[in-house]
Order: structure tokens, then C-alpha cells, then sequence
């Protein structure tokens, strides 16, 4: 003991050198993380912020043009109302699309005009070659127009077909297929009229 009344402390011969207590030196990749890991965070939150933000914009802005009135909006509100806002959307652009039963429908009663198309021309062709033009009451159609016309509507119905098939394949061309033949009604009114009427008489000639 000191005269002062303090002790000596005498050292301990059981303690290791001081070089053994040296810290172990710290890797660079840990240091970098924990620098880097509270950054790459604060960014992460931020963004997350920044869109929330945005997408409560655009929610109450929809939601005004709608005609309802919400002022203020929690996170877990934005995202909910933002995935019903996207469920209602995908439903109504379902709702508009073109299913096949509307499809179906249009084609069946595309096909029913052409025949009676089909019917009104032959049996005006008939009265054509039946009777005199100047004495019908009904107009007149030309064979090489009412030829046209049913050519027409049968493309347009191979067209819609090919369109409703194109749905599923869209490798599929609706344009692929060459023009259906002409209604066998006008081309047996072609085959008769063409056989009444009169073939040239061959002309002798000495040579």
C-alpha cells in the first residue's frame, strides 16, 4: 500500500500479452454492408412512398369522376382500392369484348339474309328468263351482278369464320381461303340461259 493510502495493483503474471486483446481486423464487404444496408433501405421506403403517393392520385381522381367523395387514405386503402379499381376494369373490358355466343348469333343471321338474298335473286332471274323484261314489274338484275353480290356475302361470311377460329389461333389468316364458288341457283340460271340462247350458224366456206 501506497503512504497516500492507495494500492498497488500487481500485475497478473495468468494475463496474456496485449497483442492477443489486438481486434480482429474487419472486413471490407462487412463494412460496406453495414453502410450501405440502412441506405439501400431508406431507398426503398422511399420509393415504396413515392408510389403510394401516385397511385393515391390516380385513385382519387377515378374515384371523383365516379362521383365519390374520399379525402383521405391510408396505404392499406390505397392498395386495396387500387386492386378493386383493377378487378372492376378487367370485368367491364371482358363485359365489351366479343364472346362467342354474339358471334355465333350475328354469323346465323348473316347467313340467313344471303339465303333469302339468295332466293329474291333466283327468282327474279327465273322471271327474267320466263317472261319478257319490258313486261315485268319487278326491277331488273343483270346475272353477272347478282354473281357478284352472292360471291360477296359468301366471303364475307368464310371472313367472319375465319375471324371467330382466329381468336383461338392467332396464326390463323382469315384471308387465306380463295372465293367460294357462286350459289348453285345462279349457276344453273347461267347454264340455262346460256343455253337458250342461240348459237351462231356455221358459215360454208370453200376453203
Amino acid at each position: 500500500m501506497r503512504p497516500d493510502g492507495r494500492c498497488y495493483v500487481l500485475p497478473n503474471s495468468n494475463v496474456s500479452s496485449g497483442s492477443e486483446y489486438d481486434e480482429q481486423p474487419v472486413s471490407r464487404t462487412y463494412q460496406y454492408r453495414k453502410v450501405m444496408k440502412p441506405m439501400l433501405e431508406r431507398k426503398r421506403r422511399a420509393r415504396i412512398n413515392r408510389c403510394l403517393d401516385e397511385l393515391k392520385e390516380l385513385m382519387l381522381t377515378a374515384l371523383q369522376s365516379e362521383g365519390e367523395n374520399v379525402s383521405k387514405l391510408e396505404k392499406a386503402d390505397i392498395l386495396e382500392m387500387t386492386v378493386r379499381h383493377l378487378h372492376k376494369l378487367k370485368s367491364q373490358r371482358l363485359g365489351l369484348g366479343p364472346d362467342s355466343m354474339s358471334t355465333d348469333r350475328f354469323l346465323a343471321g348473316f347467313i340467313h339474309c344471303t339465303h333469302e338474298v339468295s332466293q329474291y335473286l333466283h327468282t327474279i332471274l327465273q322471271s327474267q328468263n320466263a317472261a319478257d323484261l319490258s313486261k315485268m314489274a319487278e326491277p331488273t338484275v343483270e346475272q353477272s351482278s347478282g354473281v357478284k353480290l352472292l360471291q360477296h356475302l359468301a366471303c364475307c361470311i368464310r371472313r367472319i369464320e375465319h375471324a371467330s377460329y382466329r381468336r383461338e389461333d392467332p396464326y390463323l389468316n382469315p384471308y387465306s381461303t380463295p372465293p367460294p364458288s357462286p350459289s348453285p341457283n345462279l349457276s344453273s340460271i347461267a347454264d340455262s340461259r346460256s343455253s337458250a340462247s342461240p348459237s351462231p350458224t356455221p358459215v360454208w366456206r370453200p376453203w
